[in-house]
């Protein structure tokens, strides 16, 4: 398991009180509005495998780091709603196409996909929608592992075209959030590596990961959370892989990828640190 492990590590990460002001541009500073919108796969929906039963309700996931970003707006703004239409196991393809998960209720329930039920709420709340987050990608490479039973050879050759798949998917998706919420705050997680305890050197490809986001969402003037120095170089923690252990499910039977309650509220932070929002404290 240890080596299947460390394979998937590999070709996984390999891959890897407001007024209208002008339109967004790059790295724009722009206040929380009436709506914050949540998109994304399990991350953004605040899924752990240790408070998994089936059909749980959704309120059972009510502490990642949506949540607790959502929590810090309202300090602020207590008056912003919280819509979270993130859905474990989406791809940067079926984001298109729709929502498969069943396994418990949807934070915010649409029948459509995921993008329209986006674009939706951005077209039924025209400038009133802001922050808008994001976290898209990494289930793509896990089609391409289990397509390929795990062979590297396999792996190998099909990660060019997922490379290519997810940057042009995510392009796509920021660009369509961009022209429909063009003063709307928009951030991209970059992502920490829960894997590094099963094989360390994926920290290097994790970076490339992090880079392909970060192509994505210049264009669109996105803004960027990086989950890895919070995660993965945190210096509370002797060594990278207790930081690992401590944060995320990696060490617990199973192994679980997702962020624990301590660690979603780390990369919280990281979605604070890159909104700005800190200065209206000042």
């Amino acid at each position: 398991m240890r080596l299947r492990l460390a394979a998937l590590s590999i070709a996984l990460l390999g891959v890897v009180v407001s007024t209208l002001p002008a339109a967004a541009g790059p790295g724009q500073y722009q206040a929380p509005r009436k709506y914050y919108l949540a998109l994304g796969d399990s991350l953004a929906y605040g899924f752990e495998d240790a408070k998994y039963t089936f059909g749980a309700p959704a309120e059972t996931f009510a502490t990642g780091y949506v949540d607790d970003f959502a929590q810090a707006i309202h300090a602020l703004r207590p008056d912003v709603g919280v819509t979270n239409f993130g859905c474990p196991g989406e791809t940067t393809s079926s984001y298109f196409t729709g929502c498969a998960w069943h396994l418990t209720p949807l934070h915010n329930p649409y029948t459509s996909s995921q993008e329209m039920a986006a674009l939706g709420f951005l077209n039924a709340h025209p400038g009133q929608v802001s922050p808008i987050t994001v976290d898209l990608g990494a289930n793509d490479a896990l089609g391409l592992i289990g397509g390929c039973n795990f062979q590297p050879s396999c792996i190998a050759q099909g990660l060019p075209g997922v490379l290519r798949t997810v940057g042009s998917n995510l392009s796509r998706t920021l660009a369509e959030l961009r022209a429909a919420a063009p003063r709307s705050e928009i951030i991209v997680m970059q992502y920490y590596n829960p894997l590094y305890v099963v094989a360390p050197s994926t920290d290097a490809l994790v970076l490339q990961l992090d880079g392909v986001i970060a192509a994505a969402a210049a264009p669109s003037g996105a803004r960027l959370a990086d989950a890895f120095p919070v995660i993965n170089e945190n210096p509370a923690f002797p060594s990278e892989g207790l930081a690992v252990c401590g944060l995320t499910g990696m060490c617990v039977p199973g192994g679980d990828v997702h962020a624990n309650d301590a660690g979603y509220a780390l990369i919280a932070r990281q979605f604070w640190a890159a909104s700005g929002y800190g200065r209206l404290d000042d």
